[in-house]
């Protein structure tokens, strides 16, 4: 018999509350405090498919291939609005 896994406990909420530039998130959640050094706050980061992450994860920041992965994400975005967004 397979043992469902226990559901985590939550996260808090990615801020940048550490300090450090932010920019808004590109899923379309509307949050405007997402650091630098993440593409995306972290529901709109799993609502990309696992390849794109994986993707975007694989190759090194600052490069073409990142620049490339990059725009393929916030294509996939634009793409697939959030439920109950506003354009």
């Amino acid at each position: 018999m397979i043992t469902p896994r226990p559901t985590p406990p939550p996260r808090a909420p990615v801020t940048a509350a550490r300090g450090g530039p932010t920019h808004a998130c590109p899923g379309g959640c509307g949050r405007a405090d997402v650091p630098f050094r993440l593409l995306a706050c972290q529901p709109c980061w799993y609502r990309l498919p696992r390849d794109i992450r994986r993707a975007l994860q694989a190759v090194k920041r600052h490069t073409p291939q990142h620049r490339d992965a990059l725009e393929v994400a916030i294509g996939w975005y634009d793409a697939n609005p959030l439920k109950g967004a506003k354009p």
